[in-house]
């Protein structure tokens, strides 16, 4: 999977990626938190033995308190981007 930070205000976009079945999205897979910095894109490769083809992807405002920006249901081979501004986001497939 492979994540871009085309957002126009955000410097830093945080990733977190959830197994489906975490129906309150509290505890990302292994390894499935990371830091996207504007403008550029991260590969994320699962963790072996993982066997999943579908997580959900939420992005994040990183602070203290991270702001929710969008969130989606992902394939482990998609191209995606997290883009907008101003308050309004969306996670795109590229």
């Amino acid at each position: 999977m492979k994540v871009s930070n085309q957002t126009s205000d955000q410097d830093q976009v945080k990733i977190c990626l959830y197994k489906p079945s975490d129906s309150v999205d509290w505890i990302p897979v292994g390894a499935g938190v990371f830091v996207v910095t504007k403008g550029d894109t991260v590969t994320w490769t699962p963790p072996s033995g993982e066997g999943l083809d579908q997580y959900w992807l939420k992005a994040f405002h990183p602070a203290f308190f991270d702001r929710d920006l969008a969130n989606k249901q992902v394939g482990v081979n998609d191209s995606l981007a997290v883009r907008g501004g101003d308050g309004s986001y969306s996670v795109d497939n590229v």
